[in-house]
């Protein structure tokens, strides 16, 4: 699949990639172990290990936590990350509310400070 695609660590992906993170997070219903895994090996060799930084930088993040900036950071709407993380509108809210205070990120926008963090 997305795999083949990556030949070296610091490759620079054209933006059909992108595109290819975009339908895979998609068509995320159910949401298995195996397909956050998936999903971080993807955006780690698209956005030069973004989430070994995040845990490096953050290291009080949460698997959970992690998995929710991983889900920003793909851009798709808040509906549909609380769909796809099986929560409703209003617990994502707080959830994410939480996590910007837990990161001390004093931003008015925390979805847009984690789409441009490490860029």
């Amino acid at each position: 699949m997305i795999i083949n695609l990556f030949t070296t660590a610091n490759y620079t992906c054209p933006m059909a990639v992108t595109n290819e993170i975009q339908s895979f997070v998609n068509s995320m219903n159910i949401v298995r172990k195996d397909d956050w895994s998936q999903l971080e090996f993807m955006i780690n060799q698209v956005q030069n290990y973004f989430s070994a930084r995040l845990r490096q930088d953050y290291p009080m993040l949460s698997e959970n936590d992690i998995h929710l900036i991983l889900l920003i950071r793909t851009d798709i709407s808040n509906p549909r990350i609380a769909r796809i993380m099986n929560i409703e509108s209003g617990s994502f809210r707080m959830g994410r509310y939480r996590l910007k205070k837990k990161m001390g990120i004093e931003t008015n926008s925390f979805s847009n400070f984690i789409r441009e963090l490490y860029t």
